[in-house]
């Protein structure tokens, strides 16, 4: 609270940080709410502003409390100890104003006591010849002021008493207060997602070396768009004569096609799935990409690059993790027969795991805490 507008200007200028240069230039700006902000706090004796226009109240002056009228009336006491008794209750801070002025009679054994709470205020006022008195204080609390007109004298004394109050001025009474606004915003962000591509699925038939008539030898180059962010690839080899009756095992399932529910479990190393394993002595497997030739051979990581295998890749399936998303990106996968007796039937599958962006713009509730300030007059 405080006392008076210099006090409350000083401390506004500390809660803004302003210097004097500052301050002057305040001081100097008029705006169209003020007057307004100003009219509202004397009408309604409170008002809520953002803490940024506290300024304006560097150059606010409490309205000057107005005198109001509490009694004006003709006062006639006769001789005999005839005795008027008047009373008016006043508020902490009020100033009393009392005046008599004798119209008839001279005064004569008449007395004026003054009480505040039943305690006398000053020493009784005897009118003797005078023509009248005024009187004034200034109340110490809340209560009630009495005043007693007696006359002891041989005349009749009549005079006007008029009584004002000029109540105390009204102190600034200050809080800060935070007010959380939500709103609804629309906001753009981008996802990823993981997508599957599966970019070799055939049934191979490679004959036997003595066999030069067919081929003992598959070679497939795959290239992918430039948009596919590569994260890795997982293949799968079987026999065809085994393609039905294909055993997979797995607690949980995230992808329904089994080499790509693989492939998701190694990527995020959690929850893997293991395909059934097959043997194939006399078949050549190779791999390589647009960082390194042949930088897999049988189960084994020939040469370093970009990748890894995940931990739970076998000689017929596997998992490649690169270390990041590349792009551009090709892949080859080679298959050779080294049985000079027996041709191979096989099924081989390549999937590619890849990373598309999406914007996708959607509506957010937005909450904004504001600095508000509520100033009353009290």
């Amino acid at each position: 609270m405080f006392d008076n507008e210099s006090d409350f200007a000083y401390f506004i200028a500390d809660q803004l940080d302003l210097n004097s240069k500052v301050l002057a230039q305040f001081l100097q700006f008029q705006d169209h709410f003020k007057d307004s902000i100003f009219e509202s706090l004397s009408q309604n004796k409170q008002v809520v502003i953002p803490r940024k226009f506290l300024y304006y109240f560097l150059e606010y002056n409490i309205p000057a409390p107005e005198s109001q009228q509490r009694m004006s009336k003709r006062i006639d006491v006769l001789p005999k100890d005839k005795v008027e008794n008047l009373s008016f209750d006043l508020k902490k801070g009020d100033h009393f104003f009392l005046e008599f002025l004798l119209t008839k009679g001279k005064g004569l054994g008449a007395q004026v006591e003054v009480l505040f709470n039943e305690v006398r205020i000053r020493q009784s006022i005897t009118l003797n010849k005078k023509e009248g008195f005024t009187f004034d204080f200034l109340a110490s609390e809340d209560g009630k002021v009495e005043v007693i007109l007696r006359n002891f004298g041989f005349f009749r004394m009549e005079g006007d008493l008029e009584a004002h109050v000029i109540g105390a001025k009204e102190k600034i009474s200050f809080q800060q207060i935070k007010k959380t606004i939500t709103s609804s915003q629309e906001q753009a962000r981008t996802i990823q997602d993981t997508l599957f591509k599966t970019v070799l699925d055939e049934e191979l038939v490679l004959s036997h070396r003595k066999n030069i008539k067919e081929s003992n030898t598959f070679q497939k180059l795959l290239e992918f768009d430039e948009e596919q962010k590569i994260l890795g690839f997982a293949f799968y080899l079987y026999p065809l004569e085994e393609k039905e009756n294909l055993t997979f095992h797995r607690q949980v399932t995230y992808r329904e096609d089994p080499l790509e529910d693989f492939a998701i479990k190694e990527l995020k190393k959690q929850s893997f799935t293991y395909l059934q394993e097959f043997d194939f002595s006399d078949l050549d497997l190779f791999f390589s990409d647009s960082y390194s030739q042949n930088f897999w051979h049988n189960s084994r990581l020939t040469k370093e690059g970009p990748r890894t295998i995940g931990l739970n890749s076998k000689k017929n399936y596997s998992f490649f993790r690169l270390q990041e998303a590349r792009t551009p990106y090709f892949l080859e996968f080679k298959a050779s027969n080294r049985s000079m007796l027996y041709n191979q039937s096989l099924g081989v599958k390549i999937v590619l795991l890849h990373v598309k962006e999406f914007i996708v713009v959607e509506e957010v509730v937005v909450e904004e805490s504001e600095e508000y300030v509520l100033i009353n007059l009290i």
